[in-house]
């Protein structure tokens, strides 16, 4: 009787440690799942926000950004802020959220324009080169190949939102389009031995690159608040955001998360 009884007790012991283990190792796992969640439900926020580029300013210029303003006048990244904290608390079930935040940003503004840049010289050597021929061009004539494309009705005579006199505008700098289109015609009655659609283009090889990035993202922000973005702004506009949640849930305290994303990613 005195060895069953001990063996019994050795049953009970073993169990005890087996059960506590168990029970450790299902509240690791329910944190596991929890900060899993977390993780997920930040990625679904983001891709949201992102999703939420200006389709006006994608269909006519073929650039990805996020407008802060939303088509109203108020800007920044606070308003940016607030749809992320809504599609977050959304998504969320087992965590508490604590603080959002952005850690990071890059604008269409931010080195001389850069993004907006990149994006055009992009589009040009995926659309508009033929396919061989793409080593012949460096960034600045394909950046250019892909403005004569999206400015001019002398190129594209399918694009009606385009307004004559954008492509002269980049050339000559006057604020009244008449006097630009007036200036580009009398200079090209020089050139008779080419189309007036060579003439602008060659003009626009001749320009410094500084200049035709200026006066483009002129262009970009005028559309942009005629078509119904009036608060539009190229400093408020972005490719690129980090996001950091603090969270906290019962099993495993408080932790953040910070993910960052980028239309150049996708």
């Amino acid at each position: 009787m005195r060895k069953k009884g001990s063996i019994s007790v050795f049953l009970v012991l073993l169990l005890t440690v087996i059960s506590g283990f168990i029970i450790r190792l299902t509240g690791a796992v329910r944190g596991s799942v929890s900060k899993s969640e977390a993780v997920l439900a930040v990625d679904d926020a983001i891709r949201s926000c992102f999703a939420e580029y200006n389709r006006k300013l994608f269909e006519r210029y073929h650039i990805l950004l996020i407008d802060s303003s939303y088509k109203g006048e108020e800007k920044g990244e606070d308003r940016v802020l607030d749809h992320f904290t809504v599609y977050l608390m959304n998504s969320i079930s087992q965590n508490v959220i604590c603080d959002t935040g952005i850690e990071g940003y890059e604008s269409a503004w931010d080195n001389d324009f850069e993004y907006i840049y990149r994006q055009g010289a992009d589009y040009a050597g995926k659309h508009l080169i033929p396919d061989g021929e793409s080593h012949l061009y460096d960034d600045g004539k394909l950046f250019r190949t892909y403005l004569v494309c999206v400015l001019g009705d002398h190129f594209c005579p399918n694009a009606d939102h385009v307004r004559e006199g954008e492509t002269e505008y980049l050339i000559y700098g006057n604020e009244d389009d008449e006097d630009n289109i007036m200036e580009a015609l009398s200079e090209y009655g020089e050139y008779e031995d080419m189309t007036y659609g060579d003439f602008l283009s060659r003009k626009l090889d001749d320009m410094e690159d500084g200049i035709i990035r200026t006066r483009f993202l002129d262009l970009v922000t005028e559309y942009m608040r005629d078509k119904g973005s009036p608060g539009f702004d190229p400093k408020d506009s972005y490719y690129s955001l980090t996001f950091k949640v603090v969270f906290e849930n019962e099993r495993t305290g408080e932790y953040s998360v910070t993910r960052t994303y980028s239309y150049e990613e996708t």
